[in-house]
């Protein structure tokens, strides 16, 4: 598991705050654990659930999946950006967009197969000999 101090400091290097060897300082650990509470929040009212719940330790390990750490990484440093008075570098910010893009594309596809299991009776959905193609 990745802990959340990880995922803070190498956001922090990735837009160039921190030096390759260099810890964050607990101001900037605490601002960082803040903004990614938020972040996880804004995701999860916008439909993006990532079984994420509001952390209160920042040593603990990111309760996300293996899958999904980079999108919260690569998304954490854009929005750290603007607080160093920094511009993420293009790479970080095609990689945030790219990893959320995917994160997104697969919260829907879950969300929309919940909604239907949750509205369909037993056996709804088979059309033809093929079934629903649509849910396979």
């Amino acid at each position: 598991m990745t802990s959340i101090l990880q995922v803070i400091t190498l956001a922090l290097r990735d837009i160039n705050v921190l030096a390759q060897s260099e810890p964050p300082a607990a101001e900037q650990a605490d601002e960082a654990f803040q903004t990614l509470n938020q972040m996880m929040a804004a995701w999860r009212s916008d439909g993006i659930d990532l079984q994420y719940f509001e952390q209160t330790n920042v040593t603990d390990d990111l309760p996300v999946a293996a899958g999904d750490v980079l999108a919260v990484r690569y998304n954490l440093a854009l929005l750290l950006a603007p607080s160093y008075q920094t511009e993420a570098p293009p790479t970080i910010i095609a990689a945030a967009a790219a990893t959320f893009e995917k994160i997104a594309r697969e919260s829907t596809i879950r969300n929309m197969v919940e909604r239907q299991s949750e509205t369909q009776s037993p056996g709804a959905g088979q059309i033809g000999r093929y079934g629903n193609l649509y849910t396979q």
